[in-house]
């Protein structure tokens, strides 16, 4: 299956970068939630993801970088989606256990656990 180049704003925007912190889900916070910095060296903001990193080239995932979480962060988990595929929203990624720094291209360190994708794979795709 051919999927064309995402742009990415698409790829940065449709991230869903979970924070588990020390307070509790099942009570509202009053507190200002922290933004939190999800970019890659490998391509800037609104501009689209290299061939590489695609089906249209070697498929790797991509060098990640988180920057501005909570000091109290316990734990961080990703979901990279694409809403706009010519098939419909697809999961590219689904990811957690990620470490505080982010991660490097194409080498998924041990102890992060990766759920299925729209593929069916426990990888990027």
């Amino acid at each position: 299956m051919q999927i064309r180049r995402v742009a990415a704003t698409a790829f940065v925007t449709t991230v869903f970068l979970a924070v588990l912190t020390d307070a509790s889900f099942a009570s509202p916070s009053t507190a200002k939630p922290k933004k939190l910095k999800v970019t890659s060296p490998a391509f800037a903001d609104n501009q689209p993801i290299p061939d590489g990193f695609t089906c249209d080239g070697a498929n790797a995932s991509p060098p990640l970088r988180l920057a501005k979480l909570p000091k109290s962060t316990k734990d961080r988990a990703m979901i990279v989606t694409d809403p706009d595929a010519p098939i419909g929203t697809i999961v590219h990624w689904v990811a957690w256990h990620l470490p505080k720094s982010g991660l490097p291209e194409q080498n998924i360190p041990a102890g992060v656990a990766q759920g299925k994708n729209t593929l069916g794979n426990q990888a990027w795709n």
